[in-house]
């Protein structure tokens, strides 16, 4: 059977699915770029010198599919950097200097995806900082147990990286290897697990702690007992150096991948809980989706865990606002109101949900004739607090108009203190000011260009909740 990975864009085109995206551990030239494979040999784009194949069939696919591209911007970035006088330098002034790089790298032309995580999580040495490119194409040597991270011949290898962030960085390969597996095998990169029946009792999430309570105890623990025979069923534990050939284990680190898109409306529930008053009697939920992604829209169907969570709820409607809203050609359109299908036991208890979306900005939407207050509108990862802060102003505003509740998530401590900041300046009524979400995603995701060196960020790793001007 083809490799799925080896024609993750085909699939992406042709089926709507999201794919995984090009894995570290190939960027640091371990892994073939087209299959995503280990091999004993794997040789490097003779003109970039960044991608790596395990065969001369993957190199020609490679290039016809996006390589031929790619490899022009990669080598414009190498140019400056074989230019570049970087003696030892701190982490910080490394990842300014990467950061600039691409910034102006984007400035000038169209750069995809798959190129800024190339130039992001490119080789460099830990000690002195400096990247292949930075000491003239020398060869570099990976710590043998993590192989993230690298020295160049000049730097000392040991004590390069505490055990920490090596055994962090080894979990990290072990989850990012059985994402492609999940994705080789299913077609999904990111695998769900909802509620698969809704409950007939109101329980308060606050009432658990921990993603590993809501598998076990609110959502549909029975299927993990009976699958994972160990006691000790944990998700935040080590992985299991078997984890290839162990089923339990194979069934935790499914449960730990769903957590990526099971954020969405764990999340929004959390939040709700925290600031509606009875919500355990409310019959109707209308939501906003501000700006949403292919993320949310290719997840939809996981927003019925808000029906199966909250027995009362009869009626979930939800709104997508945003320029680059699923399904719409042109701009300022307002599609029907669909109805989506529910499980049949919903069906039966005459629940309903229903979609609609606009292709356009939110704070147009919200003028509009049609515009209808909502109970939250929702910002999954805006980026409001970026370059991109002056754009999102009048919709900011637009939200701080609307008096109604608004959840808002972000990937970092930092982008959320820099939106609430924003906020506070325009008087805004901040209910729940910037915490860790105790329901964000624990796929962990390198954090190449804002964090600390080697730290990782979450999906919703920070949530804050407010509710126009004071």
């Amino acid at each position: 059977m083809a490799s799925r990975m080896a024609n993750r864009e085909q699939l992406m085109q042709r089926d709507q699915v999201l794919v995984p995206s090009i894995p570290t551990l190939a960027i640091k030239g371990h892994l073939c770029f087209r299959c995503c494979k280990s091999a004993e040999k794997l040789s490097k784009c003779g003109a970039c010198k960044r991608a790596v194949y395990c065969s001369k069939q993957c190199q020609v696919s490679d290039w016809k599919i996006g390589h031929k591209t790619q490899c022009k911007l990669l080598k414009e970035i190498n140019a400056i950097e074989e230019k570049e006088a970087a003696p030892n330098r701190s982490w910080d002034l490394y990842r300014d200097s990467l950061y600039s790089k691409l910034q102006w790298l984007k400035s000038t032309q169209d750069v995809p995806p798959a190129v800024q995580d190339m130039i992001q999580a490119q080789v460099y040495c830990v000690v002195c900082h400096r990247s292949e490119a930075n000491t003239g194409w020398s060869k570099f040597s990976a710590c043998s147990s993590c192989l993230r991270v690298s020295t160049c011949q000049t730097c000392p290898a040991k004590n390069s990286h505490s055990k920490k962030v090596c055994k962090d960085n080894h979990n990290f390969n072990q989850l990012e290897r059985f994402r492609i597996d999940c994705f080789e095998l299913t077609g999904e990169a990111t695998p769900s697990q909802p509620t698969q029946k809704p409950r007939s009792t109101y329980e308060p999430l606050a009432t658990y702690d921990s993603w590993e309570k809501y598998y076990k105890d609110l959502s549909d623990g029975a299927i993990i007992d009976k699958i994972a025979t160990t006691p000790s069923f944990s998700l935040l534990k080590p992985l299991a150096p078997d984890f290839e050939s162990s089923v339990p284990e194979r069934i935790r680190l499914h449960h730990i991948l769903a957590t990526d898109v099971m954020t969405m409306p764990i999340t929004i529930l959390a939040a709700l809980e925290d600031s509606v008053p009875d919500l355990a009697k409310k019959t109707s939920l209308y939501l906003h989706f501000v700006g949403p992604t292919a993320r949310e829209w290719r997840n939809i169907a996981l927003f019925e865990e808000l029906l199966h969570l909250l027995p009362a709820l009869k009626s979930l409607r939800i709104l997508c606002a945003g320029p680059n809203s699923y399904g719409l050609i042109g701009e300022d359109i307002l599609s029907q109101e669909m109805d989506l299908k529910c499980c049949p036991d919903c069906q039966k208890a005459g629940r309903k949900r229903s979609m609609q979306s606009f292709r356009g900005f939110y704070h147009d939407f919200v003028q509009r004739a049609e515009s209808a207050q909502p109970d939250m509108a929702v910002l999954f990862h805006s980026g409001r607090s970026q370059a991109e802060q002056s754009d999102w102003a009048p919709t900011t505003k637009a939200l701080l108009d609307l008096e109604t509740l608004i959840l808002c998530t972000t990937y970092n401590e930092r982008e959320a203190k820099e939106e609430i900041a924003e906020l506070d300046g325009y008087g805004a009524n901040v209910i729940s000011r910037p915490e860790v979400n105790r329901w964000r995603g624990l796929m962990p995701t390198p954090d190449f260009l804002e964090g600390p060196e080697h730290s990782f960020f979450y999906m919703n790793h920070f949530r804050y909740i407010f509710q126009g001007r004071k």
